[in-house]
């Protein structure tokens, strides 16, 4: 098979390289040995490269209610949108609502086991009504970054009802 630009195989058997920039993939590849006296050895294989993660992508439900926490999906994603299962960084969170009772996860280190995408299950509460987002920014490289779209919120319903007057009352 071909090798992703930037990646070489040695007359010892050795890859060796960088593979270059958007080349993520799967490449089969088939190595052949010869010894020219018996049957030659055969051996297939795929390499898989995976691009570095350039930009996050933040799911997030369309609509919440002011005071409900709700859970958000972050994938890191390379230039062709695809995601990257080896990110390893560590994700921060900022968000529009400055309102009380407003609230995000702490920052989070991608574990393998991630795959390159975390749910944080009921991590985001926005405490303000109107089109509100959440931001993730990787901690060390700041242009891996992310906006989710708008979630609509909606006031959260009354809890009660107070009434005040002033004393004395006069009928009439």
């Amino acid at each position: 098979g071909t090798l992703p630009s930037g990646v070489t195989l040695k007359t010892n058997g050795t890859l060796s390289g960088t593979p270059a920039g958007g080349t993520g993939g799967s490449y089969p590849i088939t190595i052949t040995a010869s010894n020219g006296i018996g049957t030659n050895a055969t051996q297939s294989f795929t390499l898989t490269i995976s691009d570095a993660a350039t930009h996050f992508s933040v799911s997030v439900p369309g609509s919440s209610v002011a005071g409900s926490p709700f859970s958000i999906t972050v994938s890191a994603l390379d230039v062709d949108n695809v995601a990257t299962p080896t990110y390893a960084g560590i994700v921060h969170f900022t968000k529009s609502d400055i309102g009380a009772g407003s609230s995000l996860p702490s920052d989070y280190t991608f574990q393998a086991s991630d795959h390159g995408t975390h749910t944080f299950t009921n991590g985001v509460t926005f405490g303000t009504a109107g089109s509100q987002n959440v931001t993730a920014t990787d901690t060390v490289t700041n242009a891996i970054t992310g906006t989710s779209s708008g979630v609509a919120v909606s006031p959260a319903a009354a809890t009660h009802l107070a009434v005040n007057a002033t004393s004395p009352q006069t009928a009439g």
